[in-house]
C-alpha cells in the first residue's frame, strides 16, 4: 500500500479543543487530528493521510463535499470538490488528517456495519475496494493533464530492456513512522537522520543483457557458449530509467532537464560491480531551477549536491546484501559524496529521553521525544533560504533495512501552499 492509503484505526486520548466547544483533538500515528465532538476513545474509523485525495462515491455517500441551499448558503460538507485532505490549524490547533467513523464505509459500500468491522480490522490500510477508489494520492488537476500529454514515459517495457530480473531494483516507499511504532523496541539497532528535501536518483552498476553482435547472436543460436550478461551503469530517477541505452522511449524529463543523467555520469567508474546507490539530489538544475523550490542546500544557483542514504550490493543470483549505516558512510567517504546528516546512531533506548515519565508504549515514547528534539517546525539549517526543515528519518538496521519518516507540521504546511499553487515536484512529476 502507499502513503495515501486510508488506514483503520482505533481512537486513543481524546481532549477537549481549546478554542472550539463542538471540536475535540484525538493523536493518530503521533500526530494531532481534529475530529467532532461525538468522537470517543474506543471508536473505529478511517484515517484519511495529509494530501490525499478522498474517493468521489465515498465523498458522496457521506455529504463531505461543500454544498449550499437554494438560497446560496452553505447546506454541508466540510471538502472542496478536489476532496483533499489538507494539513491545516483549526482555531488554532494542528489538524494532520482526517478521521471518519466506520459506518462511513458501510454506508458507501451499501453493507452492514458487522460485516465491514469483520472484513476491515484495525490498521487494515485501504485505496480501492473492487473498482471503487477510497483514497489516493491528491495530484493538482492542471499537473495531471500536463502529465498526461507528456511523453514522459513510466516504467520501461520488459520487451525493450536490457535490464535482468533482479538485478536493479527501484526505490521502495518510505513509510511513516507513526503507522510502524510497533516496530521500534529499546533495543533496535537504528540510525536518525535529517530528512532532504531533494528528487530521488539511483546509480547502480549492475548486472545487464550484452548487446550482442550480428555473429554474436548467429553462434548463440547454434548453441555456442556466448557471453550474454556484462555489468553496465544505470541511472534513474525514483521510478524512471533514464539511460538511454536500457529505455529506448526517455526524454528529458519533466523539467526538461535530465538531473538524474547528470549525477549518473559523475559517479560512473566509481562503484564495484553490483553495488547501487540511492540518494537524493537537491540545489539547482544546470540551468538554474531549483530541484524543489526554495531548497538551496547551500549551493550556487546552478550547482547541485547528492546526498546517499542507502547502499546495496547484488550477486550475479539477485541476491541483495544491504551496507549498514556505518558501511554507508564509510563507503561514501571513499567514494567521495556526502551521505544523509545523521543525527544519531545505536540501540534506540540510548536515544536521548526527555519525556521518561510517558505513560504510552516505548514506540510513542520515541516519536514524541523526535518531535520534541528535532521535530519542531524550525528552518532547515542546511539551507541559506529560510524554508522549513522537512523532518527526519529512522532507518532500522537489519538484513532488509526498513526507513520511515517524520515529516514537521510547518513543512507539510508548505507542501499544501506549493500544491495551492498549482507547483508541483521534479520527482512527482517523473514519477506519477
Amino acid at each position: 500500500m502507499s502513503n495515501y492509503s486510508a488506514v483503520v484505526v482505533k481512537l486513543g486520548r481524546i481532549i477537549d479543543h481549546p478554542n472550539a466547544e463542538r471540536l475535540k483533538i484525538t493523536f493518530i500515528h503521533g500526530n494531532s487530528v481534529i475530529v467532532g465532538l461525538t468522537a470517543k476513545e474506543g471508536d473505529l474509523g478511517l484515517m484519511f493521510p495529509v494530501e490525499s485525495q478522498i474517493g468521489l462515491e465515498f465523498a458522496v455517500a457521506n455529504d463531505l463535499i461543500r454544498r449550499k441551499d437554494e438560497n446560496g448558503k452553505a447546506a454541508g460538507g466540510m471538502f472542496d470538490e478536489n476532496r483533499r485532505v489538507r494539513c491545516q490549524s483549526l482555531r488554532g490547533e494542528k489538524s494532520m488528517g482526517f478521521w471518519i467513523p466506520m459506518d462511513s464505509l458501510a454506508k458507501t459500500l451499501q453493507r452492514p456495519l458487522e460485516e465491514v468491522l469483520t472484513n476491515y480490522p484495525v490498521n487494515t490500510e485501504i485505496e480501492n475496494i473492487s473498482s471503487l477508489t477510497i483514497s489516493s494520492k491528491y495530484i493538482p488537476k492542471s499537473n495531471k493533464t500536463e502529465m498526461s500529454a507528456s511523453k514522459q514515459p513510466n516504467l520501461v517495457k520488459k520487451s525493450k530492456s536490457r535490464i535482468i530480473d533482479g538485478q536493479f531494483k527501484f526505490h521502495f516507499d518510505t513509510s511513516h513512522l507513526g503507522k510502524n511504532l510497533h516496530m521500534i523496541h529499546p533495543d533496535s539497532l537504528i540510525a536518525v537522520t535529517w530528512k532532504v528535501h531533494g528528487s530521488s536518483f539511483i546509480v547502480s552498476n549492475c548486472l545487464v543483457k550484452k548487446k550482442l553482435t550480428f555473429i554474436e547472436n548467429f553462434l548463440k543460436k547454434l548453441k555456442v557458449n556466448i557471453v550474454d550478461t556484462e555489468y553496465d551503469y544505470v541511472y534513474s530517477s525514483r521510478k524512471v530509467i533514464k539511460n538511454s541505452a536500457f529505455n529506448k522511449d526517455v526524454g528529458p524529463g519533466y523539467y526538461g532537464e535530465d538531473i538524474w543523467t547528470r549525477v549518473g555520469a559523475e559517479l560512473k567508474g566509481s562503484l564495484h560491480k553490483g553495488e547501487t546507490l540511492y540518494g537524493e539530489i537537491c540545489g539547482y538544475t544546470k540551468e538554474g531551477k531549483f530541484v524543489q523550490r526554495g531548497y538551496d542546500y547551500g549551493c550556487a544557483v546552478g550547482q547541485h549536491k547528492i546526498y546517499v542514504y542507502r547502499i546495496t550490493r547484488t550477486n550475479s543470483e539477485g541476491h541483495v546484501t544491504e551496507l549498514s549505516w556505518p558501511q554507508v558512510k564509510e563507503r561514501c567517504n571513499q567514494i567521495g559524496v556526502e551521505y544523509v546528516p545523521e543525527i544519531y546512531y545505536g540501540t534506540a533506548e540510548g536515544f536521548e529521553w526527555q519525556n521518561d515519565d510517558f505513560a504510552g508504549s516505548f514506540g510513542e515514547g520515541f516519536l514524541l521525544n523526535l518531535q520534541k528534539q528535532h521535530v519542531r517546525d524550525q528552518d532547515c539549517q542546511f539551507c541559506n533560504n529560510k524554508v522549513p526543515s522537512e523532518g527526519v528519518v529512522t532507518r532500522l538496521e537489519g538484513l532488509e533495512i526498513k526507513n520511515y519518516k517524520l515529516k514537521s507540521f510547518r513543512f507539510l504546511q508548505h507542501e499544501s501552499g506549493e500544491l495551492d499553487k498549482g507547483v508541483i515536484d521534479m520527482e512527482t512529476g517523473q514519477s506519477e
